[in-house]
């Protein structure tokens, strides 16, 4: 429902494909932080496998990537928010899993699980853009919902106005 000086309108934003993207920096990040522990062996099985698998990403990789997110930035920028202050998106591709389907002896099964329910997430995140998570309501199993506010850089006290209205309103 709209708000007095809301306008809405659907659209559908151009993602593509933007691991190339992200997973660079996600896995040397991953290995960087695990370098920095007192004590990497405390990993959990889980953060070892990407933590290990960053190591063999460079640094150069990294940078190109950060090109890679940063054209994609640019481009959205012009397809999306032409005519928007905000884009409403979901914040999880499908519902929440039960906590029980995250199985540690699975590292790269529940790596791979979450990176795909965390697509919209993601790509802002590759973008720069600032993002707010505001709660939904549930599934009919009780699992919560939530939705996504995304802006561009520099718009982030429309953001959060926005997400304070929309949480007030649930």
């Amino acid at each position: 429902v709209a708000e007095p000086g809301h306008t809405i309108r659907e659209q559908d934003p151009s993602y593509g494909f933007l691991a190339p993207a992200f997973l660079p920096r996600y896995l040397r990040s991953a290995r960087d932080s695990a370098v920095r522990m007192v004590d990497p062996q405390l990993l959990s099985a889980v953060a070892k496998v990407p933590a290990w698998l960053g190591g063999h990403v460079s640094l150069d990789r990294v940078q190109r990537a950060r090109r890679r997110g940063e054209q994609w930035a640019g481009q959205v920028t012009e397809e999306t928010f032409g005519e928007a202050d905000v884009l409403l998106t979901p914040a999880l591709a499908t519902p929440a899993d039960p906590a029980a389907n995250f199985k540690p002896a699975r590292p790269v099964a529940t790596a791979y699980r979450s990176l795909q329910r965390t697509a919209y997430t993601t790509a802002w995140n590759i973008a720069g853009f600032p993002a707010a998570s505001v709660p939904a309501g549930f599934t009919s199993e009780g699992l919560p919902l939530a939705v996504q506010l995304v802006a561009l850089p520099g718009r982030e006290r429309t953001l959060l106005s926005l997400a304070g209205q929309l949480q007030r309103a649930s």
